[in-house]
């Protein structure tokens, strides 16, 4: 690239797990039943990078809408990301499962079924 010249690149970084994906249930994570493996993950996030950037966009100024002030709005972000962030989309074999942890440990009382689950 010559001098001066500026380019985008667009990354995606993703994680894929086959089998057993938690210590004390026979569970394997739900996105294994869409994708044979990383390189399909990574495929599907850059294709669908423009809508992701889009539904995220929209929560951002759902959020810069509200009326709370700054360090509310910062919690409010901070507590949904760290929320995805401790949770499993899991598969028991029949139904999807969502499971809650607490400080890295899986809690059974936060087993719930649940519907969907996206990071933005």
């Amino acid at each position: 690239m010559p001098a001066g010249q500026t380019v985008t690149l667009d990354l995606a970084l993703g994680f894929y797990r086959q089998g057993k994906a938690t210590f004390n249930r026979e569970m394997s994570y739900f996105y294994t039943r869409h994708f044979t493996g990383l390189p399909q993950v990574l495929e599907y996030a850059l294709s669908e990078r423009a809508r992701y950037l889009a539904i995220a966009a929209e929560r951002d100024a759902e959020l810069a809408q509200a009326p709370l002030n700054d360090e509310q709005k910062f919690l409010i972000a901070h507590a949904t990301r760290s929320y995805y962030g401790s949770t499993q989309w899991l598969w028991d074999g029949s139904r999807s499962v969502w499971v809650g942890q607490r400080r890295g440990i899986p809690h059974d009382e936060h087993v719930r079924p649940h519907g969907g689950h996206a990071f933005f």
